[in-house]
């Protein structure tokens, strides 16, 4: 309760608020010929369009500040990006090679198989033949 009390000083009174945008604001305008002119504009008119402006202003200095923050991460996603793609690029050319090596190998694999067969060679499929070591004939030398 104390709190609200204190929020409700701080805000002025009805009748203060009334007494001060009661009337109007006389303005005058000289122009360039000699001829003056005279305008009364009401003073709630001329707090409305100062509380607008003090708005507008406000509104201006914080998406200026916004847009100064948000710049530098914009700048740092527009890199990103182009890595990205880079990257992407990149992928592609490994799937490729990838592509290419595996039906090196399909090839490199059916010419082994022939060559076995030519040569008269066991399969490999039987567990035998590359990658396995033999035993000796003869003892090593003296």
């Amino acid at each position: 309760m104390n709190v609200l009390r204190r929020l409700r000083s701080l805000v002025p009174h009805r009748g203060r608020l009334r007494r001060r945008v009661r009337g109007a604001v006389t303005v005058m305008a000289f122009t360039d010929s000699g001829w003056t002119r005279r305008f009364r504009v009401p003073k709630l008119s001329v707090a409305i369009l100062a509380g607008l402006a003090i708005a507008l202003t406000i509104v201006t200095v914080v998406s200026v500040s916004f847009a100064v923050w948000a710049g530098a991460d914009l700048k740092r996603l527009a890199a990103i990006e182009r890595e990205n793609r880079s990257l992407a690029t990149l992928l592609q050319d490994q799937a490729a090679q990838l592509t290419r090596l595996q039906t090196e190998m399909v090839r490199l694999r059916e010419l082994e198989k022939s060559l076995r067969s030519v040569s008269g060679l066991p399969d490999v499929a039987r567990g035998e033949g590359t990658g396995q070591g033999g035993g000796l004939v003869a003892g090593p030398p003296k």
